[in-house]
This record gives C-alpha cells, sequence and structure tokens, in this order.
C-alpha cells in the first residue's frame, strides 16, 4: 500500500504553536495509527500536553483542528487504496479508519466531491 508521507511540516509560524519534534511525534503516532480506534486522550499522552492545549496548539502549527487533519489523511489513505488496489470499499473504510462502510462513503462523498465507487471508476 502507498501512503501519501508528509513531505514536510510548516513550521510553527505563530507564537504559541508545537515545536516542530513534538508535531512530527504526534503525526506519526497518526500516520501509524489511521486503521486503528484513537482518541484525543492517547494523542495527549503522546504529546504529554493537556487536550485544550494540544487541540490549540496543533491547530496553530497546521491550520487544522486535529479532526480535520486526521480525516484528511483517512481520506488520502481511502484515494490511494482505491486507485491501487482492488479491495471493496468496506474493506478500505476499515482499514482506512472509519466507522463502517456508509460512514466512509458519506465523509468521502462530502470531500471529495463524489462516492468512493465513482471516484475509482472516473479515476482507475
Amino acid at each position: 500500500m502507498t501512503t501519501h508521507p508528509i513531505k514536510s511540516i510548516p513550521a510553527p509560524g505563530r507564537k504559541g504553536g508545537l515545536p516542530r519534534w513534538q508535531l512530527r511525534r504526534i503525526i506519526d503516532y497518526i500516520e501509524s495509527s489511521l486503521g486503528e480506534h484513537f482518541t484525543v486522550r492517547d494523542l495527549v499522552r503522546i504529546a504529554n500536553l493537556s487536550s485544550y492545549h494540544l487541540g490549540k496548539t496543533f491547530k496553530r502549527s497546521t491550520g487544522l483542528t486535529l479532526h480535520q487533519f486526521v480525516i484528511g489523511r483517512r481520506i488520502r489513505r481511502a484515494q490511494d487504496l482505491l486507485l491501487n488496489s482492488h479491495y471493496p470499499l468496506s474493506e478500505i473504510a476499515y482499514v482506512s479508519g472509519f466507522a463502517s462502510q456508509s460512514h466512509f462513503t458519506t465523509v468521502f462523498s462530502k470531500a471529495v466531491g463524489v462516492a468512493p465507487g465513482s471516484y475509482r471508476q472516473q479515476r482507475g
């Protein structure tokens, strides 16, 4: 499976952002855990920050909330799987970390503008 690595992480551009090493540690954990159920509590433990402070500093560092970032990475993983595998949609939903195929279809369609099956047909 091909993933889209984060080529660069924006340097904390505003006062109050995360140090680059800490941001990388959080993103690495997210990347390695996309297909698993993880919570903000897990990220708080990795960052050694309160959930409030983590949320604020992550957004200052990336421009995205934690939720937006995770969903974006799950969508990108699903896009890659749709184009480079023959897995059924239910399996792609599962390995990309979505709760169900219907949740995957809803989120993917909203983010990409087409349903996952159509995306595969149009690009494949």
